[in-house]
């Protein structure tokens, strides 16, 4: 059992049994990452028709209009502005209270098969995502967004940009890289919410495998606990609140099911939707 204190425990690759037993005293069966996947459409219009709202198409359209007004693009499939992008990986991302630094791991350079995409203001980068062109699918693994250019929507419209590259080759999925399964400790509570309202769908990512996980307390999460765990063949979202609770934002057709629960300090209510 987890010591005194504790803010999360967790067994890995668990047996059946396990799973059973651990599950009916309230535990989570969960993968330990997930990705996002879209399968690509035949152009980026019908993308918007079928993933947005009438009353919000506009705004990806906006974005393909007003960003190459400001931005100049460059796609980089040498590494002749890997450099920039590094550099601002660190500061935004790196920098963060709970940064890891993923891109550190590439440090002899990417290699065959990764591209960036890299939007640049005047001569100062503002935003990029590294993709890894894998054999059936493409995969944005790294991204990393100036703040003071938060005006605009410049990582959906790199993924736009991602995406008509699939179209061009005629690769029939998109995904999002891998997340750890944890948002609001390791991740930003909101980025799941982004992921499924920009049209992707989670799934695990089995090469990660699988973990039960209970949560003690809440103390080291930002603002709540967002994650998802398996319900008979698919997944559930599970949002862990200390307020009432907006689940609007998880709220798409792409999105499963969110189960809500409160939490404070000491103590854990579940209430089912």
């Amino acid at each position: 059992e987890p010591p005194p204190g504790a803010h999360l425990a967790r067994i890995e690759e668990p047996s059946r049994r396990e799973v059973e037993r651990r599950v009916a005293e309230g535990w989570f069966y969960k993968p330990c990452y997930v990705t996002y996947v879209i399968d690509v459409p035949e152009s980026l219009d019908a993308y918007i028709e079928r993933s947005f709202r009438s009353g919000t198409r506009n705004k990806p359209r906006k974005l393909l209009r007003d960003v190459p007004e400001r931005y100049r693009l460059v796609v980089d499939e040498d590494g002749g502005s890997l450099a920039d992008f590094r550099a601002l990986y660190r500061r935004v991302i790196v920098g963060r209270p709970r940064g890891k630094d993923r891109v550190g791991e590439h440090e002899e350079g990417f290699g065959p098969g990764w591209i960036g995409f890299h939007l640049y203001d005047g001569g100062s980068i503002a935003a990029g995502v590294m993709v890894h062109a894998l054999k059936r699918h493409l995969s944005i693994a790294y991204g990393a967004f100036d703040p003071a250019h938060r005006k605009l929507d410049l990582e959906h419209f790199l993924i736009m940009q991602v995406m008509r590259r699939c179209m061009e080759a005629r690769v029939g999925t998109l995904s999002l890289g891998m997340d750890t399964n944890r948002y609001g400790h390791h991740l930003p509570l909101g980025l799941a919410a982004y992921k499924l309202r920009i049209g992707f769908t989670p799934l695990p990512w089995e090469p990660a495998g699988r973990e039960l996980a209970t949560f003690r307390s809440f103390d080291v999460f930002e603002g709540g606990l967002f994650f998802y765990s398996f319900e008979g063949r698919g997944l559930a979202g599970n949002l862990f609140t200390r307020g009432e609770p907006d689940l609007r934002p998880y709220a798409h057709h792409n999105a499963p099911p969110v189960r809500v629960h409160r939490s404070t300090a000491t103590q854990l209510i579940y209430r089912p939707l």
